[in-house]
């Protein structure tokens, strides 16, 4: 259901007139959709543009695929495990040269341990859960970086990358800022004030606003005590491994603005980006950029020396030295920002691009071999032939070889372990389920044992030979439900020659000295029934969280070694 008055909109030009037809396209008109950033490229590269659009507040972001009649759809859960809260601007380019193109959204977790704890920080986790189960989607309070998989899913890798946290960020701008032919990132922060300030609205803003109800001008007067704090834009180099590196001082942007558009462009045609940021209550500021020519080698490619409009979704790969970069033409970048052609790509210490290959709008495309670097290219689609799409292929660390899934579902308890341990970095009753691997049943095919959450029974998963699974749940498991298991490993404990069952039990649902925490034996037949042991191990009724073995005594019989939680 659309609102009249909010949410996005979809406007069809028709022969120079705009019509709205964003209720039979399938765009939200969500009224709490506070829309910040919108990206356009073909994320699945079928040929047509889809949408990414990046919301602030409570609202999910928005991952539009089209569906080549007029219509998108809404894929985001289906895509994506979790998106930023107060998703800013927002980009979609290839950050790891392999042909597929990324997402990037900002948000506004600072960098630092002082002003995360003095600023409004991240919901806590009953805020959380009661999103969740509103029906909200997952939802962090930091910068993403999507890596895209290849088969319709990503990965977010932005705090492995490095990017995450930015402070008060609002556009990403992905280009190669020192031509080594990996693409870098330049983040503009900063807010007028801090007007998340914890201490500000806890002892001051709190009392002061309510003697200020009904008057405008006191109102206006606490808004000028709020705190203020200029930060630094950010800036960090790919260093080509899946990671950025912070190039603040080095690049000379340790100065402190309050920036929020930005823009990139070679403006003395020297071959390399510079950058232009707008800036609250200041001036406009300039980057020249001074990369090194001799390891900075370029290309620019223009798409058309005419019509802009025609040239909007043209992709261009760039092959040189072995490697591949990707680019898709469209003006709109980072924050309520508009960058013009030419397509920038650093080639590093290459004096030529192996190859330059360009697929415009209508599917046409052509090819041009030993381009000579350091120039800008004038490219027209009148040079091009109908030809398919270049199809990028992923090679996948794993094949499936089954589409049969196990018989078996995890259902964790709801416990919040904060509530007993506020400073544990994370809950230790959520890590399940444990698995652990044998054969038990002597049939040659591998079993598994799949660890169960308080209140659900552990289940041993036995291999059928078509490659099938079977669950089973012994009595013995099935009475020890109540159990939180933490770790598990099989072992031939009695010596006789089958593997049996050693389980730990831990979580924070339960306090020190409960019976429930007490690990547990479980013995094998030979035919993988399993029955209980007791008294064959110690009495510890504490939370433990791994075990593993070894022959510490070198006896010839394993023995156990246990983690505590």
């Amino acid at each position: 259901m659309r609102d009249e008055f909010a949410g996005d909109r979809l406007l069809r030009n028709d022969n120079g007139k705009f019509v709205d037809v964003s209720a039979q396209a399938g765009i939200k008109g969500n009224p709490i959709g506070f829309g910040l950033g919108v990206a356009i490229a073909d994320v699945n590269q079928d040929g047509w543009p889809d949408i990414y659009v990046s919301n602030d507040y409570i609202e999910q972001d928005y991952f539009y695929l089209n569906n080549k009649n007029g219509t998108f759809t809404d894929k985001l859960e289906q895509a994506i495990g979790h998106v930023s809260y107060f998703s800013m601007g927002n980009e979609i380019t290839d950050i790891n040269n392999d042909g597929l193109p990324d997402i990037l959204t900002l948000d506004m977790l600072p960098a630092d341990n002082y002003r995360q704890k003095l600023l409004y920080g991240p919901e806590n986790y009953e805020t959380y859960q009661n999103m969740l189960q509103n029906g909200f989607y997952h939802q962090l309070m930091r910068n993403m970086l999507q890596l895209n998989n290849g088969d319709g899913t990503f990965s977010e890798v932005g705090q492995l990358a490095g990017i995450s946290n930015t402070d008060w960020s609002w556009a990403p701008l992905v280009a190669d800022f020192d031509n080594d032919g990996w693409k870098d990132l330049f983040i503009t922060n900063g807010y007028l004030r801090d007007y998340t300030n914890m201490d500000f609205m806890k002892f001051y803003a709190d009392q002061k606003m309510k003697e200020a109800q009904g008057s405008p001008t006191a109102l206006m007067d606490i808004m000028k005590q709020m705190p203020a704090t200029a930060t630094q834009n950010y800036i960090f180099r790919n260093n080509g491994r899946l990671g950025f590196e912070n190039k603040v001082k080095e690049w000379g942007f340790d100065q402190t603005f309050l920036s929020n558009g930005a823009v990139y462009a070679d403006l003395d045609n020297d071959g390399d980006l510079e950058i232009i940021t707008n800036n609250v209550n200041q001036e406009v500021a300039i980057y020249r950029n001074e990369a090194r020519p001799a390891t900075a080698h370029y290309l620019q490619v223009q798409c058309g020396a005419g019509y802009l409009a025609k040239a909007l979704g043209t992709k261009v790969w760039v092959y040189s030295k072995g490697t591949q970069q990707y680019q898709e033409f469209y003006p709109s970048r980072g924050f309520q920002s508009s960058m013009y052609q030419p397509l920038h790509f650093g080639l590093g210490t290459a004096t030529a691009a192996d190859s330059v290959r360009v697929v415009w709008p209508d599917g046409k495309q052509q090819t041009l071999t030993q381009v000579k670097a350091d120039q800008k290219i004038i490219l027209e689609p009148s040079g091009a032939i109908k030809n398919g799409l270049p199809v990028t292929r992923v090679k996948t660390l794993l094949t499936a070889v089954s589409k049969d899934t196990l018989p078996y579902e995890h259902q964790e308890d709801e416990y919040n372990d904060f509530k007993r341990q506020l400073l544990m970095p994370n809950m230790l009753s959520y890590q399940g389920p444990r698995l652990a691997q044998a054969d038990v049943d002597k049939d040659g095919l591998t079993d598994i044992y799949a660890a169960g959450a308080k209140g659900q029974a552990g289940t041993l998963l036995l291999q059928q030979k078509n490659g099938s699974w079977k669950a089973s749940n012994p009595p013995a498991f099935v009475n020890d439900f109540m159990f939180e298991d933490t770790g598990a490993v099989f072992f031939d404990a009695d010596q006789d020659g089958d593997p049996d069952l050693y389980v730990v039990s831990g979580g924070y649902a339960y306090l020190e000295k409960d019976m429930l925490l007490q690990d547990r034996l479980y013995l094998n037949d030979g035919t993988g029934n399993f029955s209980r042991a007791h008294g064959n191990i110690p009495y510890e009724s504490s939370s433990d969280a791994c075990v593993t073995t070894l022959d510490i005594d070198k006896d010839g019989d394993l023995d156990l070694f246990v983690g505590g939680g």
